[in-house]
């Protein structure tokens, strides 16, 4: 399919039809940015997850008002450090925990979840495979028990953050 019917696929009231022209993993940027405008979330979550999604297209869904959605964004492989980071700030706190499991997270992704109200985003970042040595040493003194034994069992941690992390019990 190419842009030209992925664009007219995209205003067929049936939502199969629509759903399928966001889904296509050559869908182009225009196309996606036009069934993030459309009316019904299914269209718009298919275009946040889209694998060909650009940086500008998950921006924009990370500004939807649906959280399915900007939840969608911050899994999408293709997020980037900066888009990562203004997941952070979401309100919802399973979209940050999104954005800390995303594969992309980096240490300054992963540093600042560490901040999270919320335990579960901390824990996420603390099972993320990028947590760095520096970031354990931080995560040991974590208020949640959860989260300091995901620094205790880490191979990345040090002796040190495991050891803090384990007489915090």
């Amino acid at each position: 399919m190419n842009a030209y019917e992925a664009l007219r696929q995209l205003n067929n009231p049936d939502l199969k039809v629509s759903k399928a022209a966001a889904e296509n993993p050559n869908a182009t940027e225009q196309v996606l940015l036009k069934a993030l405008k459309d009316e019904r979330p299914g269209v718009r979550l298919a275009a946040a997850k889209n694998p060909n999604s650009t940086e500008q297209v998950i921006l924009k869904a990370l500004e939807d008002k649906d959280y399915w959605v900007r939840k969608a964004a911050a899994e999408n492989p293709n997020a980037t450090e900066q888009l990562l980071l203004k997941a952070l700030r979401d309100e919802r706190w399973d979209v940050r925990k999104a954005a800390v499991e995303n594969a992309n997270a980096t240490e300054q992704v992963l540093l600042k979840a560490l901040k999270d109200e919320r335990a579960g985003v901390r824990l996420a970042a603390a099972k993320n495979p990028n947590a760095t040595y520096d970031f354990f040493e931080l995560a040991a003194l974590d208020d949640d028990e959860r989260v300091r034994k995901a620094v205790a069992h880490s191979d990345k941690a040090s002796m040190d953050a495991k050891i803090v992390a384990a007489l915090e019990w």
